[in-house]
């Protein structure tokens, strides 16, 4: 189902509000694309490579059909991590995941009354459901992500829950990429820190405005496979060796990718994951697999209504 052609913006969009507004139809931005076929020369075999959003507002996003699909043909489904449940309890019983690992610094009792207010009072959410998710604060990785999700007033979802669903639906095996606990341990006090800094930024009622709308961009980013857009919100600080932490898990991905996409499985990553010099495509490149874009629409039907009621990036072309 085609979108009206978008417009969007480049550069410090968010942060600096500096938009450099070009035209540009949905079609010639699904070039660079979200789902990719991987051949290994000489194999008969094809797997696949995924982009993904971690969270969404469904029915502005949704997964292409063309996804469960080539799953069909596929005999395993890898994400970066399998949350079962011994990882699962990992996490909730790892004190660094508690006392490291939250998104936002502790707030002080002045910060949530002012944060009440422009969530109740500006923004008219019931005070039962913002207590509700304030709750969540401790445990959360993204305690006010979860606020403007709310605000958006659509149905969440994830795309990792959905491949599950279509993986058990087919009886595929379904594997993480990392299993080192104590790596995982580091990464998420790494993202979460880059978050707290972001917050440490600006007045607290710009800093809820900015977020707001870069999150709900970010939505639409990946709906309309704007992978520049994208790849600008994740850009990551040095991690080792001149790389960052992106980028260093995807090299150190790669041993296990060449042998997995040779063998019929489906991978899923985070979609910052996938481009540039370091980005999954290009070292599957680099490695002699034949990398192709398969096209897919990410869009749900009611994208448009997000973009006109939540976007600042973005502006439907008249």
């Amino acid at each position: 189902m085609p979108v009206s052609p978008i417009k969007y913006s480049f550069g410090a969009a968010i942060i600096s509000a500096l938009f450099f507004l070009i035209c540009l139809p949905i079609a010639v931005q699904a070039q660079t694309g979200l789902f990719w076929s991987v051949v290994k020369p000489g194999s008969k075999d094809t797997s696949f490579l995924l982009g993904t959003v971690h969270k969404y507002p469904k029915t502005v996003v949704e997964l292409p059909g063309i996804v469960g699909e080539k799953m069909d043909k596929c005999r395993n489904l890898y994400l970066e991590i399998q949350l079962d449940w011994k990882m699962g309890f990992k996490m909730l019983s790892g004190g660094s995941f508690i006392n490291e690992m939250v998104v936002n610094e502790k707030w002080t009792k002045e910060d949530w009354e002012f944060i009440k207010e422009w969530f109740v009072d500006y923004h008219q959410m019931d005070a039962t459901t913002f207590n509700y998710l304030k709750g969540k604060n401790k445990t959360s990785m993204s305690p006010l992500n979860d606020m403007f999700m709310e605000l958006y007033g659509f149905d969440r979802g994830a795309v990792e829950e959905d491949l599950k669903m279509l993986a058990k639906q087919r009886k595929i095996d379904i594997r993480g990429l990392d299993k080192d606990w104590n790596e995982i341990q580091t990464w998420y006090a790494h993202y979460a820190q880059k978050s707290t800094d972001y917050w440490k930024k600006g007045s607290l009622d710009s800093l809820l405005d900015e977020g707001y709308y870069r999150l709900a961009d970010l939505f639409i980013a990946y709906a309309i496979q704007d992978t520049a857009t994208i790849n600008f919100y994740e850009k990551d600080d040095e991690w080792e060796n001149g790389l960052t932490l992106v980028a260093w898990r995807n090299h150190n991905w790669m041993p296990q990718l060449k042998k997995l996409m040779q063998n019929q499985t489906l991978v899923a990553v985070g979609a910052a994951h996938l481009y540039g010099t370091h980005g999954v495509v290009n070292l599957l490149k680099k490695a002699g697999f034949s990398v192709s874009p398969v096209e897919g629409y990410f869009g749900g039907e009611k994208l448009e209504r997000f973009i006109r009621r939540n976007s600042r990036q973005y502006q439907l072309a008249d």
